[in-house]
């Protein structure tokens, strides 16, 4: 039976501690109405006694101690799910925020999903074909590899598998053609979260060999327990640049596990190191230009700033239609290292240079 409960003692945004509390379990979905019958909902964090500790989803702002209501709805936080989902897109709750029309549930999920044996996960290798010459080139993907998405105040977290388009608040992300989002909510970090809560549902995102599908599970990560991140720019995209990845701070952990001959080209290596490294040169010569001007720089200096631009302008700026090949992304990467002297080229074998460098 739900009961209401006017037994809140104590805010600290985003958590609530009420108090007075029977039969409350840890992970259940709550509501608190406010007393202008303004609804909002949380979630127990922990429960010790007669006190439970609730995580809210929304704002504390006009919540009043005495008058607002509690009521612990017996149950997690569920998702509708429907084969009406595909194409659709969804807040975090699960509503549709693409202005199309409501789903109509062929069931209800908890979005906590199964808990996985570590002992089960297939180990990531097989290369994963985004189309985004920023991930595939240089922050390559494996099938069942746990990876964040971060912007300035954002994250969304994702496990590489079949297909889904991603918008960010820093811009439009581009379409992955074979990636899956988990858990595609935008939620702010806040400091209320616990190590506990990403580390019991990431897990739930990797390749598997065992035959049963987790569901969804909407959660704030972190990237202390991922296989890399992504960091999009805000400053490339006020530049324009589509999808503004910012490639220097973006990890991919197993990118070695999944490039190379037999799964990617040969030469993938040697040009992954090699673009980081000019692009690292070019961004310092331009700074250094912008502050003792160009007449500071050696000829070199100057030829990694070009290359600096380009390769912004040309390989990160794909724009969010273009789905580039691997051997397109190389092939690029090759046009753009063309720039440089030959004698700079030091992290590429010289045979690849002679077989690739046209």
């Amino acid at each position: 039976m739900i009961k209401d409960y006017k037994t809140i003692r104590q805010i600290a945004n985003p958590l609530m501690i009420v108090e007075q509390v029977e039969g409350v379990t840890y992970d259940e979905l709550c509501e608190i109405e406010l007393p202008n019958g303004e609804t909002r909902r949380g979630k127990v964090l922990e429960v010790e006694g007669d006190k439970a500790v609730v995580q809210l989803f929304d704002s504390a702002q006009g919540i009043n101690l005495a008058q607002t209501k509690v009521r612990f709805l017996g149950h997690p936080l569920e998702l509708a799910v429907s084969e009406d989902m595909l194409g659709r897109v969804f807040n975090g709750m699960g509503q549709p925020i693409d202005g199309g029309p409501e789903l109509l549930a062929d069931a209800h999920r908890d979005i906590n999903g199964m808990p996985m044996n570590p002992a089960a996960r297939a180990y990531p290798a097989e290369f994963i074909q985004t189309g985004v010459s920023t991930i595939d080139g240089l922050n390559t993907l494996v099938r069942g590899q746990k990876l964040p998405i971060f912007s300035a105040r954002y994250s969304a977290a994702v496990s590489a598998i079949r297909g889904v388009a991603i918008r960010s608040t820093a811009g439009s992300f581009a379409r992955f053609e074979n990636t899956t989002v988990l858990s595609m909510a935008p939620v702010r970090l806040k400091s209320s979260m616990k190590y506990s809560d990403s580390s019991n549902v990431i897990p739930t995102a990797a390749n598997t060999t065992a035959k049963f599908s987790p569901s969804p599970r909407t959660r704030a990560f972190t990237g202390y327990i991922t296989e890399g991140q992504i960091i999009l720019s805000r400053d490339l995209h006020r530049k324009g640049i589509v999808p503004p990845v910012d490639v220097l701070p973006s990890l991919s952990r197993l990118k070695d596990k999944g490039i190379g001959e037999g799964k990617t080209r040969e030469d993938h290596a040697g040009t992954m190191n090699q673009l980081f490294a000019a692009y690292s040169r070019g961004k310092d010569a331009k700074e250094l230009m912008t502050i003792l001007g160009e007449a500071a720089l050696s000829d070199d200096d100057k030829l990694f700033a070009e290359f600096a631009d380009e390769f912004e302008k040309t390989y990160v700026n794909q724009g969010n239609s273009t789905n580039r090949s691997i051997e397109e992304t190389l092939d690029l990467g090759w046009k753009l290292l063309s720039i440089l002297p030959r004698a700079e080229l030091k992290r590429v074998k010289p045979e690849m240079i002679e077989k690739y460098m046209k």
